[in-house]
């Protein structure tokens, strides 16, 4: 059986956090964390009848337009825009506009 006390627990007025920011250059403990990172060209709604009557060669028409900037996600958050490049046998994306902070 555990014994239990008492305790007095002080309390906090709220006001500024002051010291050192927690990461404050501390990029190394969270550099090799991995992320997913999605490219998203566009986007399609259907019906689930739509979606079921799809077959090979199907097209599916996307809500972007061919000159608009591809969107970069990272764990789902908007991050950048980009356009689509071909790298040597692979697609990339070049990098062409970073998202303002809070974007979503």
């Amino acid at each position: 059986m555990y014994e239990t006390k008492p305790i007095e627990v002080s309390e906090l007025s709220p006001g500024q956090p002051n010291g050192h920011h927690l990461l404050a250059g501390r990029f190394d403990l969270i550099k090799d964390l991995r992320v997913v990172v999605d490219v998203v060209v566009g986007r399609a709604r259907m019906s689930v009848e739509e979606f079921f009557a799809l077959k090979q060669d199907s097209i599916i028409s996307l809500d972007a337009m061919v000159d608009e900037p591809l969107e970069v996600l990272v764990d789902g958050k908007l991050v950048a825009r980009g356009k689509l490049v071909a790298v040597e046998d692979n697609f990339g994306v070049r990098i062409t506009e970073i998202a303002p902070a809070g974007a979503a």
